[in-house]
C-alpha cells in the first residue's frame, strides 16, 4: 500500500489540478521502480495498491524506499513554488491469492503507522524552526 503524504494541503493551497498532477507524478515514480508484470492500482483517493508477485520482500522494500528520493526531485508543470511530494508505504508479503485480503489489511496498517511517524517528524521540524 502506498499513500500520498499531505495531499490535502497541496489541494487547498495550489488547487486540485496540482493535487491530480501530484498523484500522477507518484504513479509515474512507482512505475519507474516496478517491473512490467507488477500491478499498480489506484486505491481510494490518494492511495495505491501495488502487487509485486514473486519478488523477495527485501527487494520490494528496497525499491519502495527509493520512491521519496525520486519524488523529492520531481517538479510539476505550471507550479512555480517548490512542492514537497512524498509517500508512506506499508509492505506485507503473501504467498497465495487467498491471503491477499489479509495482506492488504496488514499493509494498510503498516502504512498508517509509517504515516504517523512521518507526521510526528514534520511536527518536530516545525517546532524547531
Amino acid at each position: 500500500m502506498i499513500d500520498t503524504d499531505n495531499l490535502k494541503p497541496i489541494n487547498d493551497t495550489l488547487g486540485h489540478a496540482v493535487g491530480d498532477a501530484t498523484i500522477r507524478a507518484i504513479a509515474h515514480a512507482v512505475r519507474a521502480v516496478i517491473r512490467a508484470d507488477d500491478m499498480l492500482f489506484r486505491w481510494g483517493s490518494d492511495e495505491f495498491l501495488l502487487l509485486m508477485f514473486g519478488m523477495p520482500e527485501a527487494e520490494a522494500r528496497r525499491r519502495l524506499e527509493t520512491l521519496n528520493v525520486t519524488l523529492a526531485k520531481t517538479s510539476l508543470p505550471y507550479v512555480n513554488a517548490p512542492i514537497s511530494i512524498s509517500v508512506s508505504h506499508g509492505l506485507v508479503a503473501f504467498n497465495a491469492m487467498m491471503e491477499l485480503e489479509h495482506a492488504i489489511e496488514e499493509a494498510e496498517e503498516a502504512m498508517y503507522k509509517r504515516k504517523q511517524v512521518y507526521k510526528a517528524q514534520l511536527k518536530q521540524v516545525e517546532k524547531q524552526g
